[in-house]
């Protein structure tokens, strides 16, 4: 079995790059568990669906008028404070900070 790297050329037209490694064993394990666990809830609210039968639709409405909701509240308080929480200051030096944009 002969294995190829596939190497692209890059958009400059220089060195051809290879692409780089993102998904390492750590993180390929927590993906592996993260859907697991979304299995699991799948299958959770099969047998709660089982035992209760057309109810179960009662909470998932519930949780989306929180939602909406809080939706609303954030909404409210974005158009009242409008600039509040922006934009993180940025500094350049050791005493020239600003909150304006700098673009």
């Amino acid at each position: 079995m002969t294995t190829t790297t596939d190497h692209r050329s890059s958009p400059s037209g220089g060195q051809p790059t290879e692409l780089r490694r993102v998904l390492g064993p750590k993180l390929l394990l927590l993906f592996i568990v993260g859907d697991m666990l979304g299995t699991g809830i799948y299958a959770l609210t099969g047998r709660v669906a089982e035992q209760v039968g057309g109810a179960v639709w009662v909470p998932f409405l519930v949780a989306f008028t929180i939602a909406v909701i809080t939706a609303f509240a954030y909404l409210e308080l974005v158009t009242k404070y409008p600039r509040a929480g922006g934009r993180p200051p940025t500094c350049t030096g050791p005493s020239t900070c600003t909150s304006s944009p700098s673009w």
